[in-house]
């Protein structure tokens, strides 16, 4: 998992209150079960000294400026500023909401924090694997480009006159077919072209190419070769109106399912490889490799971690088990605090990915491992 969406949150110093709910209300038995779950969000928050800013905050946050005023009302639901999820995590500090994204799930246990780091780990746990794609469905004038987050942009090719061959007789039909095929080249190019510039902003890992045979060919064979690697094609999928592309989001579901089960394979292997040489096992292991910026890939099992806790300093290095270790790298004021946080911010601020996994299937020591960049 590819953390950059939270690394701005650490820019921000403490305390935070972190929040984490099943917000899901869609009748008026469950909008009074949401009162009393976020009634005791709050209660939580409140013992355990939240800034009277940040409660303000987060209030303001989950439904409107009014709150659950609007649950007594016959006000849209789809007013909220978060919609069509169950779940909502949200981190105030400042007296400000720094980051909200809702959850494709409900969290198991609700979450009410306040700590020096945001509470992350419930987050990355529900979450889950994320593999940014792009589907593109193709026909011979131009494509429809879609996002994870239902998002589609219409890629129109400029070349559109005498589209189709011929199939009579006479003296211009070898002409015109050979124009025809002109045509579709010029198209593909430009939705080729496109589509792996807007991949390459947003970071795209797999590209579906769907839609008419000949078409999608032509802009697989025009991508460049870093993105000619991750297409996934598909015979399923239409431009047409009203095309039911129920097919075609199974295909994506799977590639997705298949891309994330090769990716914890990938970081197993090279866990277990060499006998470990290549691995960091157990808490002092993984914060060495941290202090030495050596993690590619962070192990985490949250279940066995939990509880543990290490000291921070205010540098990205300045990470240890002890408050006297962390004063001899320098640190004037350690921090103590959860062990999952701090580990998945350094992995944030180091560009390391972040895969939960269970402890039992890779002997992890303390819940935590990592794949490092360069073994010694």
């Amino acid at each position: 998992m590819e953390l950059s969406s939270l690394r701005g949150l650490y820019a921000t110093p403490g305390p935070w209150a972190s929040v984490c709910l099943d917000v899901s209300y869609d009748t008026p038995q469950a909008r009074d079960a949401l009162k009393i779950r976020w009634k005791v969000v709050m209660r939580a928050l409140d013992e355990n000294g939240v800034d009277a800013r940040n409660r303000n905050a987060l209030e303001e946050e989950v439904i409107s400026p009014d709150t659950f005023r609007r649950l007594d009302t016959q006000v849209e639901m789809d007013e909220r500023p978060h919609r069509g999820l169950p779940g909502l995590a949200l981190f105030a500090a400042g007296g400000e909401v720094r980051y909200a994204e809702a959850l494709p799930g409900v969290p198991r246990d609700e979450v009410a924090e306040v700590a020096a780091l945001p509470h992350v780990t419930p987050l990355v746990v529900l979450r889950g694997e994320h593999v940014p794609w792009l589907r593109v469905i193709v026909n011979r004038t131009g494509a429809d480009v879609q996002r994870p987050e239902n998002e589609s942009l219409e890629v129109q090719g400029t070349h559109t006159h005498h589209i189709r061959k011929t199939h009579g007789g006479g003296w211009s039909q070898e002409h015109l077919q050979r124009h025809a095929e002109l045509h579709w080249l010029h198209n593909a190019k430009e939705i080729a072209d496109k589509a792996s510039k807007l991949a390459e902003q947003l970071g795209v890992e797999l590209l579906v190419i769907a839609g008419d045979v000949r078409a999608r060919e032509l802009v697989i064979d025009e991508l460049p070769r870093k993105w000619r690697e991750r297409v996934v094609p598909s015979d399923t999928g239409s431009r047409a109106p009203g095309a039911d592309l129920s097919s075609l989001d199974e295909v994506t579901e799977q590639a997705v399912a298949d891309q994330v089960a090769q990716r914890l394979a990938d970081a197993k292997d090279r866990f277990l490889t060499n006998n470990g040489a290549g691995a960091a096992n157990g808490l002092r292991d993984v914060v060495d490799a941290f202090d030495q910026g050596k993690v590619a890939v962070l192990l985490l099992d949250p279940e066995v971690l939990a509880g543990a806790e290490v000291w921070l300093g205010p540098d990205i290095s300045q990470l240890a088990l002890s408050a006297e270790d962390l004063r001899a790298l320098g640190a004037q004021e350690p921090l103590r605090v959860r062990a999952d946080d701090a580990l998945i911010r350094a992995a944030a601020l180091t560009d390391a990915e972040v895969l939960v996994v269970s402890s039992a299937s890779l002997s992890l020591t303390d819940g935590v491992g990592a794949v490092v960049r360069y073994p010694g």
